[in-house]
């Protein structure tokens, strides 16, 4: 297949080759030391690329090179040698991505410390002169002139910067992490401190390997990969002071990084199995928390309470679960134990739920404390149409109006209530703000406007919504609060029909995106366990460069992911949807490394005693660990913070997004976000959300119901998807494309089926000897249809499935053996039979 008109082989000569992608031209062999990469439409200068920096000499004059083209791609290839060992270098120019350039380096064998010791970084800006340290500016580092913010650590994955010196362009790069896990395992080394961000040389840097370096294990290719990467150049720089332009490009640019990802697969985890032993574990007595002889599931702070009664609500309706249900009864009473109508603010604004119970003292709040607990019951008053939460809700409109006019919609750390001010820090109490309390704000005052219908609110919610649009990467301070801000923007920009909003819904996507793992790595304690794509929590002081998850914040993600993409998705550029449909696809996977009982080495769990909790970690319980997801730098367990009640919610929103009751014989279940619509009692319409891709699916329930189940997309232009059963899960599984639309239909047909002649022959076996049980299965309705023929043989059941036409028949046989003596019932649709089966005569 050729290359593209826009990656192509220009030429290839005794000075190297000259290929192209999009505006770039790529130089690579000859007299060069590196890959040189200019702009074909401009006098400038270079960007660099020469693994290992330029003076370990992988790419020399003596290095060979040659060009391809496969699959519409360009493959560029080098051999060489370094420090006695032999390298090949290969660059792919995807064709359909014009400005990607992908690339590895692969050593023959094994690495060790003196192959990689001194190398740099691989990539670095030249000018028309030289060396330019200087060129890039870093959109990373937040938008000029903000205030410190109070947020988020880097897993330094990323170099998002603009070249304006020799590309006047912008430069993404990314490590393959996942490629690299290999070189990880084998050298028992980590990712950590890998990639340098700018001034200077930016890149990865191989990690020395460690003195004790592992063989090469039994049964792997001695090939190694030691330096893998994607990186993707967009002509045209944004200002730094252009967040709207350059976080909807980082998201552009990340989706075609991930499209050269090689993706794990996300591991099946029944949620609702999960979600019902924890609603045993918050009920059980060691978890009973309890205020004036009430009982507040999860503990006494209404951030807790909320972020459980709310998921298990839904739930307990979803799926008719008596015990979440119990659990979830007398919210309006739960939440005025938190409701102090007489609060009462230095500008006369009165009324206010807090996080503690009433009467309440707000002279030093954390900001998102603030917000989060007026929201999460403004959600279950909206949710379930409860008059009581919702008037106590809205009593604090006046109070929360007041603080954000005060503090101009741009949130301190710490905020003094009673005053409207921001508190001064002191105490080795960390500073900064809190940006993404403005998009907890405008999404509070969209609720206020639903619940009340008055105009001020959506005034307000726009004014927080001017200021979002000044944010940059500095927005994240928790990502409790921070996937509010693109569900905010998508309800702002529908309700004032200012498509500005929707534009400055990708900040919040971005940085959600920017701290998610891009990685899952199987290299020390991580084997066996699934981390792709959770998020790094917050805060981070003192914890640079550290990652690890919290249940709580994972909630947050699934939950307001999930109405982004329902709510905006046919809006949102397709990079958008396909990376916030990946997200809610892998966080229900890797979620499950925060239950104790499936972490594959369980010494990795802490045995002490719990600061936080005071307890030890429960390992039946199915409690979130904090932390988990990572052990390094903070922890050295899992669970040596705790085991979470306030996380425990992100469990039943799991179950929520991926169990979908369809009557009460069958359960769809589905990988990936889906709508599922009933169109009759006997038809549902069921849409994958996202781009591309396929999801698995699954049925469960009643077979008899499963059986005349049928899975056909809307088009008509392709055959029924084909369904097929899974006896190790005991469902029938198929796959979803995303971007097609489906019925999934039961038949229910008039039909009356019978069976006749129903015979055993021979009636007396020795064992191990088969006997034949045969019988004619008659379809005696006007309507075809499936049927599933049971049959018993004592304590087994064996089943088959038969096509039946209106009025058709059907032989069926099963050839049956026993290896004990015995008389077995053998029994087909209430008719019964007995085998008899004899010691066999020796």
């Amino acid at each position: 297949m050729a290359a593209s008109p826009r990656v192509s082989v220009l030429d290839r000569g005794t000075d190297g080759i000259v290929a192209r992608t999009g505006r770039f031209e790529v130089r690579f062999g000859g007299d060069r030391r590196a890959v040189v990469v200019s702009r074909r439409d401009a006098e400038a200068g270079s960007l660099r690329i020469a693994p290992g920096g330029p003076d370990a000499g992988l790419l020399s004059p003596e290095t060979g090179v040659s060009a391809r083209v496969g699959d519409g791609d360009v493959v560029l290839t080098a051999e060489s040698m370094a420090d006695g060992s032999p390298f090949t270098f290969t660059l792919i120019l995807p064709g359909d991505e014009p400005g990607c350039l992908s690339y590895e380096l692969t050593a023959e064998d094994t690495v060790g410390s003196e192959a990689v010791d001194d190398w740099e970084p691989e990539i670095a800006v030249h000018d028309g002169t030289g060396p330019a340290e200087d060129a890039l500016r870093s959109y990373l580092d937040g938008t000029p002139g903000s205030q410190p913010a109070a947020g988020t650590s880097d897993l330094t994955q990323f170099v998002y910067a603009a070249d304006e010196t020799a590309l006047s362009a912008t430069l993404l790069y990314a490590a393959d992490w996942l490629a690299l896990d290999e070189y990880f395992c084998r050298t028992n080394t980590t990712m950590r401190d890998t990639v340098s961000a700018p001034p200077g040389r930016v890149g990865y840097q191989p990690p020395t390997p460690d003195e004790s370096n592992s063989p090469v294990r039994d049964g792997d290719d001695d090939s190694l990969t030691v330096l893998a990467a994607t990186l993707v150049l967009t002509p045209g720089t944004p200002a730094l002071d252009e967040p709207l332009v350059h976080c909807e490009r980082f998201v552009e640019d990340l989706a075609t990084v991930y499209g050269r990802l090689d993706a794990p697969e996300p591991e099946h985890v029944d949620w609702q199995t999960v979600s019902e032993k924890t609603v045993d574990a918050i009920t059980d007595p060691a978890n009973r928390y309890e205020y004036d002889d009430e009982f507040h599931p999860g503990g006494v702070e209404l951030v807790t309470v909320t972020s459980i009664v709310t998921p298990f609500r839904a739930y307990a309706e979803r799926f008719e679960d008596d015990a979440a249900r119990e659990l979830t009864d007398g919210v309006a009473d739960l939440v005025e134990t938190y409701y102090d109508p007489d609060y009462e603010t230095a500008a006369g604004s009165r009324g206010m739920v807090g996080n503690s119970p009433a009467p309440l003292t707000l002279t030093h709040v954390d900001a998102w404390y603030l917000f989060w607990p007026v929201i999460q019951a403004a959600e279950y008053a909206l949710a379930f149409d409860d008059d009581r939460v919702a008037e106590m809700v809205v009593d604090t409109a006046d109070v929360l109006v007041d603080v954000g006019r005060a503090l101009d919609y741009e949130f301190p750390m710490w905020i003094d209530v009673d005053e409207l001010r921001g508190h001064e820090p002191g105490g080795g109490k960390r500073d900064g703000y809190q940006y993404d309390c403005t998009g907890a704000y405008a999404y509070l005052m969209l609720q206020y406007h639903e619940l009340t219908g008055e105009e001020r609110f959506l005034t307000e919610a726009a004014a927080a919504g001017e200021k979002l649009c000044e944010y940059g990467f500095e927005l994240p301070y928790e990502f409790t609060t921070t996937p509010l801000t693109p569900v905010a923007m998508a309800r702002l920009a529908d309700r004032t029909g200012d498509d500005r909003y929707l534009d400055a819904s990708s900040v919040g996507l971005a940085n959600v995106l920017r701290h998610a793992y891009f990685f899952d790595p199987e290299h020390g304690s991580f084997a066996g366990r699934n981390v792709f794509l959770l998020n790094e929590a917050m805060p981070p002081d003192g914890y640079e460069g550290n990652f690890f998850a919290n249940a709580l914040e994972e909630w947050s993600l699934l939950r307001y992911l999930d109405a982004y993409l329902r709510e905006a998705g046919e809006d949102l550029s397709s990079s958008a949807r396909q990376l916030t449909a990946e997200l809610l696809r892998y966080k229900r996977s890797s979620l499950a490394d925060s239950l104790p009982g499936r972490q594959p080495d369980p010494s990795l769990i802490d045995d002490g005693v719990a600061p936080q909790s005071g307890r030890r970690v429960n390992r039946e319980w199915a409690l979130p660990l904090e932390p988990f997801g990572a052990l390094e730098p903070m922890f050295d367990q899992l669970g040596a913070v705790g085991q979470d009640l306030y996380g425990a919610g992100a469990y039943a929103e799991a179950a929520l997004q991926q169990s979908h009751p369809l009557d009460d014989d069958a359960t769809l279940t589905v990988e990936g976000p889906v709508a599922v619509d009933a169109v009759s009692d006997h038809e549902w319409s069921v849409s994958p959300l996202g781009e591309t891709g396929t999801y698995d699916a699954r049925l469960t329930g009643d077979t008899a119901a499963l059986v005349n189940i049928v899975v056909r997309p809307v088009d008509g232009t392709t055959d029924d998807v084909e369904v097929e059963h899974d006896p190790q899960t005991d469902s029938y599984r198929f796959d979803l494309d995303v971007g097609t639309e489906y019925t999934v239909s039961r038949d229910v047909p008039r039909r009356s089926v019978v069976v006749d002649d129903f015979e055993l022959a021979p009636e007396t076996v020795s064992i191990d000897e088969s006997t034949t049980v045969s019988m004619t299965v008659e379809n005696t309705g006007p309507q075809a249809g499936r049927y599933e023929v049971c049959l018993s043989v004592g304590a087994e059941t064996r089943h088959r499935v038969v096509a039946l036409d209106a009025h058709g028949e059907r032989d069926v046989r099963f050839e049956v053996a026993r290896a004990e003596p015995g008389t077995y019932n053998v029994q087909v649709s209430h008719q019964n039979r007995a085998l008899e089966v004899l010691p066999r005569d020796d």
